[in-house]
């Protein structure tokens, strides 16, 4: 157990002391304690590597911030937006044509290999394959047979992984797994898309929504063919009705 977790419980076990100690603490990088409880004053942040954490701390009365406030207003939109809407349908269709030519660009560069296990620890772990067997493993767990068909879904994690993840080019340095990657990786796909095409608010919500779902909830939601109007597509971190105050959200 971390310093800082040892502190936290002490906090938790010893009433007299708790606003003495809470009141030293600013940021919380480990939030996980014996009995579960959460106190209000706390901080939620670096939850990246515990999916679902997010969800547990906001129903103990928790509070989220910055990028873990940003995931949980986008869970929570994806959550409620409906299943298929006209307008996502186009969206989705653009970019259906944009997954089947760069993965036939990518094939002329690589090959992918679709295996039925999670091959890669890391973004690292995934370039030195990349660089020492010119292959890129694509998982095919938790694959949806949903708008694009399994097939091209499995292809859209494919081009994602390597023009994102990777930028194309696996000598220069990838973005890593997780949020903080995804929302990274998402930029460079964004500009491989165009910011102004019809293709970007698909994109978008099987990118940014499904990982922020995963990490808030910790489980993968099913797939929905709709446009969360709410959020930049562009200029990540924006949403409307909030502000962004040293960092955080902040509603307005």
């Amino acid at each position: 157990m971390s310093n800082l977790n040892k502190l936290i419980r002490v906090a938790y076990e010893n009433p007299r002391l708790r606003e003495k100690i809470l009141a030293n603490l600013s940021l919380v990088k480990e939030a996980t304690w014996a009995n579960g409880s959460y106190s209000k004053t706390l901080i939620a942040s670096g939850i990246e590597e515990n999916p679902g954490e997010g969800a547990r701390i906001v129903a103990a009365g928790g509070e989220l911030e910055g990028w873990a406030k940003y995931s949980h207003l986008v869970a929570d939109a994806y959550k409620a937006a409906p299943a298929y809407t006209s307008e996502g349908e186009k969206s989705f269709l653009a970019l259906k044509d944009h997954i089947i030519t760069m993965f036939q660009r990518q094939n002329a560069k690589i090959e992918t290999v679709f295996v039925d296990y999670n091959p890669y620890e890391s973004a690292q772990e995934m370039r030195d394959d990349v660089l020492k067997n010119n292959r890129i493993l694509i998982t095919k767990l938790y694959n949806q047979d949903g708008f694009f068909g399994a097939d091209i879904n499995l292809m859209l994690r494919s081009v994602h992984d390597f023009q994102a993840h990777l930028g194309g080019n696996p000598k220069t340095k990838p973005k890593p797994f997780g949020i903080k990657g995804e929302l990274q990786s998402y930029n460079k796909h964004m500009k491989l898309v165009g910011t102004n095409s019809r293709a970007l608010p698909a994109l978008f919500i099987e990118i940014i929504g499904q990982a922020s779902h995963f990490l808030h909830y910790g489980e993968f939601p099913d797939q929905k063919i709709a446009i969360l109007h709410d959020f930049d597509h562009v200029k990540l971190g924006n949403v409307k009705g909030y502000q962004i105050i040293e960092g955080n959200l902040v509603k307005m």
